[in-house]
């Protein structure tokens, strides 16, 4: 039975590969990385389920088993609806320009100028830097004594941090096809070093691994290889904590693993299962859905009760204050939030929606001659991840994407008032030409 609910779990990452198994699925092939580490160590190398009662279990399994096919249902279905393909024709103008431009270098570069200049600004208004704070994970969540200096620089600091995670692989891809030029490696480098010192693993992580996987992506001998390095790497990031605080004597980096084996020392790092069975086995007695709030709840600042990353701490009493919780907010799948929302028959819609959203993305992208230009396809692929990937994950809106999505549109497209006001612009020749 496990095997099936950590298949159920793992469809809800990696359902597009049902439909687009290409070298180009990057998010699927980051997503494998995650499962490897979040689902098949803990649910298939540890005793997690022996943890919780059999009615918590098999409740979990429902849900997520019910979800994933729903999902997959809503897959099939999205990829026959021409929801994108308009968008997916105006891409079509990006491969028409010259692989690498003057205007679309700059762009890129005053992004990555501007989202280190902020951080570093942010971390030098906060005066702290939660890699070197006295409390290193409370200082990463912001909490107890290092929320109010966050709060301070808060807005600037999850801004420039968005605007990091979006334009490091485009400034990778710049260095790659122009490695006479420091200029973008330096400031890549930068935004990477800054991100870490967030202590955010994933974060820190993903901006190089998409740079590779577009890399990657050239070849089926460097796709395979780009999953092995997925699979290996996100292992190693969950026990990021444990690493680091062996190098630095700091017990205190250590202090949320599970020594008791390898297995269990990866699991501790990303405690996915643990707490998702953890929410449920509390959640099943009371069954206070939020009815969709949760799904908005992202966009207000602050720490506002319905946000999902409030409430998931809080379901049990709502409005409560977090600020001395050491956490983040829990991860859920797919179909777990649409329990959350609407008990079954969320089950049903929330991952269905979610499919349906995903398939005709893919749909979209598979219109797009991808193996042409690595630096255009760069582009897409970060509108996809971003824009996409918060259409898809509807249920869980979150202001801070805000900023890479404001990124990835601008990027791609530029702004309006330019288009009609230089001509000379590549993307304005190739909309005037037409198709």
């Amino acid at each position: 039975m496990e095997v099936i609910v950590v298949a159920a779990l793992a469809v809800q990452t990696l359902g597009t590969y049902l439909i687009w198994p290409s070298r180009w699925n990057i998010p699927a092939h980051l997503g494998l990385g995650f499962c490897v580490t979040a689902y098949f160590i803990p649910g298939l190398a540890t005793h997690i389920w022996d943890s919780f009662g059999p009615q918590t279990n098999a409740l979990y399994a429902d849900i997520n088993i019910t979800g994933a096919l729903a999902l997959v249902g809503g897959l099939f279905v999205g990829r026959s609806l021409p929801l994108f393909d308009r968008a997916s024709r105006r891409l079509l103008r990006l491969y028409d320009s010259a692989a690498v431009t003057a205007r679309s270098v700059r762009r890129t570069q005053l992004l990555g100028l501007i989202g280190v200049a902020g951080m570093a600004a942010a971390y030098r208004i906060m005066g702290f830097v939660p890699m070197f704070a006295k409390d290193p994970l409370a200082a990463k969540q912001f909490k107890d004594q290092y929320f109010a200096p966050y709060h301070r620089a808060d807005y600037l600091f999850r801004g420039s941090f968005s605007i990091l995670i979006a334009v490091i692989p485009l400034l990778l891809v710049i260095w790659w096809l122009r490695r006479g030029r420091p200029q973008p490696l330096a400031l890549a480098a930068s935004a990477v070093g800054l991100i870490t010192m967030s202590l955010a693993r994933q974060s820190s992580a993903m901006g190089v691994l998409t740079f590779l996987g577009i890399l990657g992506a050239k070849s089926k001998r460097g796709t395979w290889l780009f999953i092995f390095i997925c699979a290996v790497i996100y292992p190693i990031g969950s026990a990021a904590y444990l690493l680091l605080g062996l190098l630095t004597g700091r017990v205190a980096f250590g202090s949320v693993y599970n020594m008791s084996s390898l297995a269990n020392i990866v699991s501790s790092g990303a405690p996915d299962i643990h707490d998702q069975l953890t929410f449920l086995s509390g959640f099943s007695r009371l069954n206070t859905f939020t009815y969709g709030k949760t799904m908005f709840g992202g966009l207000i600042p602050g720490n506002y009760m319905w946000n999902p990353s409030v409430w998931t701490l809080t379901y049990n009493n709502v409005g409560a204050g977090i600020s001395h919780l050491v956490s983040g907010g829990l991860r859920f799948t797919t179909a777990l939030w649409g329990y959350c929302n609407f008990g079954w028959v969320g089950v049903l819609i929330i991952p269905f929606f979610s499919g349906v959203i995903s398939g005709s993305l893919v749909r979209a992208m598979r219109h797009l001659p991808l193996d042409e230009s690595i630096f255009a396809s760069a582009f897409v692929m970060l509108l996809y991840m971003t824009l996409g990937g918060q259409l898809s994950d509807f249920f869980m809106l979150s202001i801070h994407n805000i900023p890479s999505i404001a990124c990835a549109l601008f990027l791609c497209f530029g702004l309006p008032r330019l288009y009609r006001r230089d001509p000379s612009s590549p993307l304005q020749e190739a909309a005037q030409a037409g198709p």
